[in-house]
C-alpha cells in the first residue's frame, strides 16, 4: 500500500489550493487502490440576477424591458430630431425671407 510522504502531501495540498477555482480539482487523497474524489466535479455556482443579465447580453437575448427602453429612446430622439430640423428650417426660411 502506498503512503505519500510529507512532501508529497504538502505538494498535493498546494495543488488543491491553486486549482480550487477550476471545475476539475486535483485528487485530494490516493489510497493506492482507490482515488477518492477523482471524478467529482462540483456543480456550477447559482447565477444571480446580474449574472443572468450578463449571460443574456452575451447571447443576444433581449428582455422586454430592454426592447421597450430602446424603442422609447429611439422614439424620443426621433421626435427631438424632427422638431430640431423643423425649427432650423423655419429659422433659415425666415432669415431668407427677411433678408
Amino acid at each position: 500500500m502506498y503512503h505519500p510522504t510529507q512532501r508529497e502531501k504538502i505538494k498535493m495540498q498546494i495543488e488543491l489550493i491553486e486549482n480550487k477555482n477550476t471545475h476539475r480539482q486535483v485528487v485530494p487523497y490516493d489510497t493506492g487502490k482507490v482515488r477518492i474524489g477523482e471524478l467529482y466535479t462540483p456543480p456550477p455556482p447559482k447565477m444571480d440576477e446580474f449574472d443572468e443579465q450578463i449571460q443574456e447580453a452575451l447571447l443576444g437575448i433581449h428582455s422586454w424591458k430592454h426592447t421597450f427602453l430602446r424603442n422609447a429612446l429611439l422614439y424620443i430622439f426621433s421626435v427631438i430630431g424632427v422638431l430640431g430640423f423643423l425649427l432650423m428650417w423655419t429659422w433659415a426660411r425666415g432669415a431668407i425671407i427677411n433678408a
